[in-house]
């Protein structure tokens, strides 16, 4: 009895060995993986270490696409890009979460980034269309000597500029 006991246990650690052993390539691809790497990424976006958390994040999404933690990572990602205002950078990442993620917990937080960043967008490029009328109105100004246009313009231009700074200020605020 004592050797069929001997025999079975013997059959289950042969067993567990086997398993174990075939399935170690994808064993560094669970979620638990996709876990730990969030969680390091997690403590270097605290730490404000922005290039190893992007990494981290980056690789989440990359290596991990199905996990639990893609869009979250996406979003960290968007986070980061506006920290480090690369906002055209964080628009592709905020609209990526919600295109590839639209039932996720943070696809309402990228929506809402993704507007103010469309304004900031808008605005920034409006500011630069007032600055080249204004351009060509100072040129025109000194042959026709126009100073209300170039008042009128550099107005638009102090709106603009306080409308984006505003909109720098509220993007600041949901850090």
């Amino acid at each position: 009895m004592a050797a069929r006991k001997l025999s079975i246990s013997a059959f289950f650690v042969v067993l567990a060995i086997f398993l174990t052993g075939s399935q170690c390539a994808s064993v560094r691809r669970t979620p638990s993986s996709a876990g730990q790497l969030y969680k390091s990424a997690l403590e270097d976006l605290q730490k404000h270490r922005f290039e190893e958390a992007k990494y981290n994040f980056k690789k989440i999404y990359s290596d991990y696409p199905n996990s639990g933690y893609a869009d979250n990572a996406l979003f960290r990602l968007g986070y980061i890009a506006c920290v480090q205002e690369e906002y055209l950078l964080a628009r592709d990442y905020f609209g990526t979460l919600v295109g590839e993620h639209p039932k996720s917990e943070w696809a309402f937080d990228a929506k809402t980034w993704l507007g103010l960043l469309n304004s900031w967008v808008e605005l920034s490029r409006e500011l630069e269309e007032v600055r080249d009328q204004l351009g060509v109105v100072i040129d025109q100004s000194e042959q026709n000597n126009t100073a209300k246009d170039i008042e009128d313009l550099q107005n638009e231009i102090s709106r603009l500029q306080e409308e984006n700074r505003k909109l720098r200020e509220l993007i600041e605020t949901l850090d």
